[in-house]
C-alpha cells in the first residue's frame, strides 16, 4: 500500500517526485537500520520485491512524464544573474534560491502592493530588507536542521528533500510561490514524522547541546510560522473577494458575449494571453511565436520590442479584421497606422500581468500604401 501511495505522489509533479524518492530513501535506511532484514520472512521478502517493482515502475512513468519536450525552456536561479565578475554572480545565486526558504516558510506578502502574488514582504523591498530576508533565511535552515539532530532518519528527509527542491530551483527552474511551498510542506511532514522516532545520540555530544539550544524554542517558533502563514492567507482570501485574481475570465465573456470570435484573435504577450484561448476552447494567433496555438512552445517564441511588435500586427491585420488582446496599452504609432477601436480593458487583476487590453484592429488605406511604398 505505502510503495502505491510512493508511486501516486511521484506522479504529482517534479516536486512531489523529489519528495517521494527522499521518503523511500528514508523507508530503505530506517529497514537496515532496525536490523530487522535477518528477521524477515520469505513471505515479507516477496512483499518487498513486490511493493519495490510497484514503486521502480511508478517512478518509471513519472520520469517519462516530467522530462521536458524539445520545445520547453527552463531557467533557474543560476542563470538569473550574468555579472562579469563570477564571484559576484556566485554571492546572487546563493543568496537568491536560499532565500527560497524565508519565501516558503514565512510568505507574508507584499501588502503595500495591490499585485501582492506571488511577493514577499523583505525580499520585494530595499537591499537591507533582502539581506536581512537572507539571514533568517539561514537562520530558518539551521533551526530546522538542528531540531531534527536528535532524529537521524528524519534528519536524512529533511536535508535531502531541502537540498534536492533547492538545487532543482536553482539549476533547472526558478520557480514561484506555490512551488516553494512544497519545502514548508516537506518541514510539516518531518515535524509530523520525528514525532513517532525516540530521540538517538548519533551525534557527538556538542552538536547533541547545540541541537538542544534550539529545540527548547521549536514549539513558540513553529508557533509564528503558523500565524504568519493564517495572516497572509487572511489577507490573499479578502483581496480575492474583493477583486478578480485575473480578468481572463471576464475578457473571454466579452469575447463571447460580443461574438467577436468570428474575428481571428491575435494576442500579446503570450505568457499572459494563453489563459484566454483555454477559457475561449480556441487558439490564439501569439504575435511572439507568430503561430496560432493555446499553450506556448518556448522555444519558438521571442519578446518583441515596438517596431517588431507593430511590423508583425500588421502583416496579421493586413488580411482581416483582427480582435487583439494584449496585457499593456497599445503603442500610440499603431494608432496612425491601422483603425483601432478599444473594446474593453482592467487594470483590477491580482496577479501583475494579467491586466487585458481589449482592441478590434482594421487596416487603414494610408496604412496599406505605406506598406506598399
Amino acid at each position: 500500500m505505502l510503495a502505491i501511495v510512493l508511486a501516486l505522489l511521484a506522479n504529482t509533479n517534479i516536486y512531489s517526485f523529489i519528495i517521494s524518492i527522499c521518503l523511500f530513501l528514508t523507508l530503505f535506511i530506517d529497514y537496515f537500520d532496525s536490523k530487522s532484514l535477518h528477521k524477515t520472512s520469505i513471505h515479507q521478502r516477496k512483499n518487498i520485491l513486490i511493493s519495490c517493482s510497484l514503486l521502480l515502475t511508478g517512478y518509471v512513468i513519472a520520469l517519462i512524464q516530467v522530462i521536458p519536450p524539445n520545445d520547453a525552456k527552463f531557467t533557474g536561479s543560476a542563470k538569473l544573474f550574468t555579472e562579469s565578475n563570477i564571484l559576484v554572480n556566485n554571492i546572487k545565486h546563493s543568496a537568491y534560491f536560499l532565500m527560497t526558504i524565508w519565501r516558503s516558510y514565512v510568505p507574508i506578502p507584499n501588502f503595500f502592493d495591490y499585485h501582492f502574488w506571488n511577493s514577499n514582504l523583505l525580499i520585494e523591498g530595499a537591499g537591507v530588507f533582502r539581506i536581512f530576508a537572507l539571514l533568517l533565511s539561514l537562520g530558518l535552515l539551521i533551526f530546522s536542521t538542528a531540531i531534527f539532530v536528535q532524529k537521524p532518519i528524519i534528519l536524512f528527509l529533511y536535508t535531502s528533500g531541502t537540498l534536492e527542491i533547492l538545487l532543482f530551483t536553482h539549476i533547472k527552474f526558478l520557480c514561484y510561490l506555490r512551488h516553494h511551498g512544497y519545502l514548508f510542506i516537506l518541514f510539516i511532514v518531518c515535524l509530523w514524522l520525528a514525532s513517532y522516532y525516540p530521540k538517538h545520540h548519533f551525534f557527538s555530544k556538542n552538536i547533541i547541546s547545540f541541537s538542544n539550544s534550539f529545540t527548547r524554542y521549536k514549539n513558540p517558533v513553529i508557533m509564528i510560522i503558523l500565524y504568519t502563514h493564517i495572516l497572509a492567507s487572511m489577507f490573499a482570501y479578502s483581496m480575492d473577494l474583493l477583486y478578480p485574481f485575473s480578468a481572463s475570465k471576464e475578457v473571454a465573456q466579452i469575447i463571447k458575449s460580443q461574438d467577436l470570435s468570428q474575428h481571428s484573435v491575435v494576442g500579446s504577450k503570450d505568457y499572459a494571453v494563453a489563459p484566454i484561448a483555454a477559457l475561449l476552447n480556441q487558439n490564439i494567433y501569439y504575435l511572439e511565436s507568430e503561430s496560432l496555438g493555446s499553450f506556448i512552445n518556448w522555444n519558438q517564441r521571442k519578446d518583441l520590442n515596438e517596431a517588431e511588435f507593430i511590423r508583425r500586427l500588421e502583416k496579421v491585420v493586413r488580411k482581416n479584421t483582427t480582435v487583439l488582446v494584449l496585457n499593456h496599452e497599445l503603442y500610440n504609432k499603431v494608432d496612425e497606422l491601422l483603425d483601432v477601436s478599444q473594446i474593453f480593458k482592467t487594470n483590477q487583476s491580482i496577479v501583475q500581468g494579467e491586466d487585458y487590453y481589449l482592441y478590434l484592429v482594421g487596416k487603414q488605406q494610408a496604412a496599406h500604401e505605406i506598406v506598399d511604398e
